[in-house]
């Protein structure tokens, strides 16, 4: 059974975090992580099984973080639109952040499935969260709209449309609302 050390995910995460968002290079091995740690890289494989694990594991933290402020600025507009706005920059600096990454370390964009999980899961998140915004200001819609709201605001943030404006007449029309709302 492998020994539990106290806080030291959090450390192979930070390690992590450093190299892959600092770091000019953009170099990440599980042999460096251990290194920057000053542990075996057995300890490492105990926590992350591979190198995608890690690289996941420091994309949800900070997602988490993104998805906490976005919702403290929820609800605080007054207006659908506007929160739908919070969502798609939060989405955009997510992207920005880590777009190159994914792209450059991770067998993700590679693989299929494992492509497809984690699509899944950050669309769930933002579907939480656009529901919840579709609710607040009771927005009476057809069924499956905040997950498709959720493709929408994510497809434009990959692709770096960066441009709110162009896809809210389009959110209008879907949710029957004028700009204000």
């Amino acid at each position: 059974m492998p020994k539990i050390i106290p806080e030291i995910q959090e450390q192979f995460l930070a390690a992590a975090r450093q190299r892959i968002v600092y770091s000019e290079e953009h170099d990440l091995t599980i042999r460096q992580i251990a290194r920057d740690c000053r542990t075996g890289v057995g300890t490492v494989y105990n926590y992350f099984p591979s190198k995608d694990a890690l690289i996941a594991g420091v994309l949800s933290e900070d997602w988490q973080r993104i998805q906490e402020e976005m919702e403290l600025n929820l609800f605080n507009s007054g207006s659908a639109m506007q929160d739908l706005k919070t969502v798609y920059e939060g989405l955009c600096l997510f992207i920005r952040k880590y777009h190159t990454i994914i792209e450059s370390y991770s067998g993700i964009m590679r693989n299929t499935d494992l492509r497809y999980r984690y699509h899944s899961l950050l669309i769930q998140r933002i579907t939480e969260l656009v529901s919840s915004i579709l609710h607040r200001y009771s927005l009476n819609v057809e069924p499956y709209t905040d997950y498709l709201l959720s493709e929408i605001l994510l497809g434009m943030a990959i692709h770096k449309k960066e441009q709110f404006a162009l896809v809210q007449p389009i959110l209008c029309r879907i949710l029957g609302v004028s700009k204000q709302a």
